[in-house]
C-alpha cells in the first residue's frame, strides 16, 4: 500500500490501480505538452506551479551556498598569496623583521622555506601533501552541499583556501614559503604561513560547530522528557 497524488487528490493505490501512472507519468507529460502548445495560463496545474516554485528556490539557495564558498577560498587564497608575494619581494631567506617591536622575540617575520606539512613538519614528502591538498579540496566539495551550518560552510572554505594556497606554491616554487614566526626562545619555535592558520582554524571551527550540534541534539530529549514528567505529574 501507498500513496498518490491523482487528479482528485489523495488515493490509495490499491483502490487505484491507474493512479500512480497517471500522476507520476501521464499528467507531467501532458503538462508539458500543454505548456509547450497553449501557454502557462491554463495548461499548468496549481500543484505543478508549487514544484516549479520550490525547484527554483532550491535551486537559488544551491546556487547561493556555492557562491559563498568560492569567495571564501578566493578570498583566502588571494591573501595568502598576497602575504607570500610581498616576503619573496622584501625578506632574503631566513631574514627576520619585527613588525611589532613590543612583541619580539615572541613574534615577528622570518622568511623560510617548507617542504613538508603545515607549520613545517615531515618535509620530507612534500610531493605526496600536495596529492592530499587536491584530495582534501575534492573531498570537501564534495561533501559541501550536505553541510546545513554557516560556520561549517565558513570553515570548509577556509580548509580548501588554505589547502590550495600552498598547493600552489608547491606547484610554483617546489616548496611553501613560510614567514609567520612564533617563538619562546629556548623552548619552541616555529614558522608558518596565512595558509596554515586558515587550515587550522577551519579545522578548530567544524569540530566546535559539530560539538554545537551535538550539544543541542542532547538538550531537546532532556527537555522533551521533562516536559512528560510534568504532564505525567499533573
Amino acid at each position: 500500500m501507498g500513496w498518490c497524488l491523482p487528479v482528485g487528490g489523495w488515493q490509495q493505490k490499491g483502490n487505484a490501480p491507474f493512479a500512480c501512472i497517471n500522476t507520476r507519468i501521464i499528467r507531467p507529460l501532458c503538462t508539458g505538452v500543454a505548456f509547450c502548445f497553449v501557454g502557462w495560463s491554463s495548461a499548468v496545474p496549481n500543484y505543478t506551479i508549487e514544484v516549479l516554485r520550490s525547484c527554483a528556490a532550491g535551486v537559488c539557495w544551491m546556487r547561493r551556498n556555492w557562491i559563498v564558498l568560492i569567495v571564501i577560498v578566493a578570498v583566502v587564497l588571494l591573501l595568502d598569496q598576497m602575504t607570500k608575494y610581498l616576503v619573496l619581494e622584501n625578506l632574503q631567506l631566513y631574514e627576520s623583521v619585527s613588525p611589532i617591536p613590543l612583541l619580539a622575540p615572541f613574534f615577528q617575520l622570518t622568511r623560510t622555506e617548507n617542504t613538508g606539512a603545515a607549520f613545517g613538519f615531515l618535509p620530507q614528502v612534500g610531493d605526496l601533501f600536495l596529492l592530499i591538498a587536491f584530495v582534501v579540496v575534492l573531498a570537501m566539495f564534495y561533501f559541501y552541499p550536505r553541510v546545513h551550518t554557516w560556520p561549517t560552510r565558513f570553515a570548509i572554505g577556509m580548509i580548501c583556501g588554505g589547502a590550495l594556497g600552498n598547493a600552489l606554491d608547491r606547484i610554483q616554487h617546489g616548496l611553501v614559503v613560510d614567514f609567520i614566526h612564533y617563538q619562546i626562545p629556548g623552548i619552541v619555535s616555529n614558522v608558518s604561513n596565512l595558509a596554515d592558520h586558515a587550515i587550522v582554524l577551519g579545522v578548530l571551527i567544524v569540530f566546535a560547530d559539530s560539538w554545537r550540534r551535538d550539544a543541542q541534539q542532547d538538550v531537546v530529549p532532556e527537555a522533551e522528557a521533562a516536559a512528560r514528567d510534568e504532564n505525567a505529574t499533573e
